[in-house]
């Protein structure tokens, strides 16, 4: 290849990356909580998915329960990981509410709730 050519690929590898749509992000605080509490919490979002993951817990967690579903989208529940996804072309305030459930000390069936309200931009 000479340099001419060179110039030609390396302009159109970055006219290619420049078009690539940026990721959809969904950004607010980590928490840390133990079973039988209660938080809320704010996440912004620019339309991607929130995600929620139980990480690394003292107490075993066992699965996820949604209470409350959000009005403009959509609340996905698998084992330790929840999932917003804001209703395409939605802006505004949504917000849902969903627990990880497990046992307290490994012997008690308990529940760490967590309210969430988002602000889809």
């Amino acid at each position: 290849m000479r340099v001419g050519q060179r110039v030609i690929f390396l302009v159109l590898l970055v006219a290619v990356a420049l078009q690539q749509p940026a990721q959809a992000k969904c950004i607010g605080p980590n928490y840390r909580m133990a079973l039988g509490t209660e938080i809320s919490i704010h996440r912004e979002s620019d339309g991607g998915r929130c995600i929620h993951n139980a990480g690394n817990t003292r107490d075993p967690i066992y699965g996820s329960d949604i209470r409350v579903k959000p009005k403009h989208g959509s609340l996905e529940s698998n084992g330790r990981k929840v999932v917003y996804r804001p209703s395409e072309g939605f802006r505004g305030n949504d917000a849902y509410t969903f627990q990880w459930v497990g046992k307290a000390n490994g012997l008690t069936p308990s529940a760490m709730t967590i309210n969430v309200s988002v602000t889809v931009k």
